[in-house]
C-alpha cells in the first residue's frame, strides 16, 4: 500500500515525466541544474508537505546582515511563496514552505514548486554575484521607499 507521500511523489513525478521516490529518511530531493536542491518531505503531523532548500552559505559580516534585512522584507511580501530563514549550524540562507495536504492537487503543487524553485535560484544567483537580493526585488524595494518630491512653482 502506498503512503500519502509516495502517492504525492508518484503523481508529481508522472506530471513532470520523472520518477520520484522517498529515500531512506522518507524525503525526496530534487536536483535542479546541478546547483540547486529542493527537499520534499511530509511533516510529522502528516498534514503538510514541507519544501526546503539551502539557498547559499552566508559568511559573517555586513553582507550577511544586508541579505537578512532583504530576506525579512521578502518574507512580508504578499503573495509569498516560500519563507526565508537562517541555519546557524552551517550559515546557510534557507527557503522553506509548508503546503497543506488537504486538498493538494498535483497541478497546484507543480505550480508552487516551480515558483519556489524560481525564487530560490534567483536569490542564490543574486547573492552569489554579490547582491543582497535579486536586482528586480531591490529595484521594487527602492521604488517603495523613495521619497516623493513635490515641486511647486
Amino acid at each position: 500500500m502506498q503512503t500519502k507521500f509516495e502517492e504525492i511523489l508518484k503523481n508529481l513525478g508522472d506530471d513532470l515525466a520523472i520518477v520520484l521516490k522517498p529515500d531512506d529518511l522518507n524525503a525526496c530531493t530534487l536536483k535542479i541544474d546541478d546547483s540547486f536542491l529542493v527537499q520534499l518531505k511530509i511533516d510529522k503531523t502528516q498534514n503538510y508537505l514541507f519544501l526546503c532548500s539551502f539557498v547559499t552559505e552566508l559568511p559573517p559580516g555586513k553582507f550577511r546582515e544586508n541579505v537578512f534585512t532583504k530576506a525579512l522584507i521578502a518574507n512580508n511580501k504578499i503573495p509569498r511563496v516560500g519563507c526565508f530563514a537562517f541555519n546557524d549550524h552551517d550559515s546557510n540562507l534557507v527557503l522553506f514552505e509548508f503546503i497543506p495536504l488537504d486538498p493538494l492537487k498535483t497541478q497546484n503543487l507543480k505550480n508552487t514548486l516551480a515558483q519556489f524553485i524560481e525564487k530560490g535560484v534567483t536569490w542564490k544567483e543574486a547573492i552569489e554575484s554579490g547582491l543582497s537580493a535579486p536586482l528586480e526585488f531591490l529595484r521594487e524595494l527602492e521604488q517603495k521607499i523613495k521619497p516623493t518630491i513635490n515641486l511647486k512653482s
